[in-house]
């Protein structure tokens, strides 16, 4: 399995780093985690967007979301020409909301509303209630006994610390400072997950970054666990 960075940010993009998006890439199967702004053109570049075989929604912010539409739109251009049919496969969880509704209606996508466990491909995949204040999910994939863990917006939790404890390697949205970080906060600091990373010897990247964040200063709270854990850079691939 591969992972490659297609966003790192969080809240919004900038000229360098779209919002969150990532490419899970397993032998001919490619699962898009979330799709935020300016995803959809990086993606463009690695893979023809009407090949991927499904995408995983983490929860229904905008910098998780944004892209869906004009990936609609590129695929009904396609299906116009002839190009494409049929659906790609959107795993989102209904949370009941008029932007869950818009992302329904979405003519080029199937929705796979997701419960606890799901096999598609021949992967495995768990999903995880976090810690937020909207509903949101992380997710594991597992394949031939090698297993990723995708942690969106989140806080500390169980359900986060035994996704880093299962997982051979983690991406998790840990945009936070000690000076930032709180029991109340939407998302766990660097260094809390740093530490996790550290206890269970497991291999975590750290992503989701404030656009205008001092990335020396999450870099310098986590180099105490620095065999274990780093910062992701956008364009870059890590091997499971």
């Amino acid at each position: 399995m591969k992972i490659t960075v297609l966003g790192c940010n969080g809240l919004y993009p900038s000229k360098q780093f779209n919002t969150s998006g990532y490419l899970l890439s397993v032998e001919k199967v490619n699962i898009v985690l979330d799709m935020g702004s300016g995803v959809f053109s990086t993606l463009k570049e690695l893979v023809k967007p009407e090949k991927v075989n499904a995408i995983f929604i983490s929860h229904l912010h905008f910098d998780h979301i944004s892209d869906l539409g004009v990936y609609n739109y590129y695929l009904e251009s396609k299906a116009k020409k002839g190009e494409f049919a049929g659906k790609i496969k959107l795993l989102v969880k209904n949370d009941e909301s008029a932007v869950y509704r818009a992302i329904a209606g979405l003519n080029y996508f199937e929705i796979v509303e997701y419960s606890d466990k799901l096999t598609l491909f021949d992967l495995e995949f768990g999903f995880y209630k976090m810690k937020h204040p909207v509903l949101s999910h992380a997710v594991t994939v597992e394949f031939k006994g090698k297993k990723f863990g995708y942690l969106s917006d989140g806080n500390l939790s169980e359900n986060l610390e035994g996704v880093i404890k299962e997982c051979d390697l983690t991406v998790a949205h840990a945009p936070f400072t000690k000076a930032q970080s709180g029991k109340e906060k939407p998302h766990s600091s660097a260094y809390d997950i740093a530490l996790l990373a550290k206890k269970y010897k497991k291999q975590t990247l750290i992503s989701h970054f404030a656009p205008d964040s001092d990335k020396k200063e999450l870099q310098e709270e986590i180099s105490f666990a620095r065999e274990f854990c780093k910062l992701v850079t956008q364009g870059e691939s890590y091997l499971v």
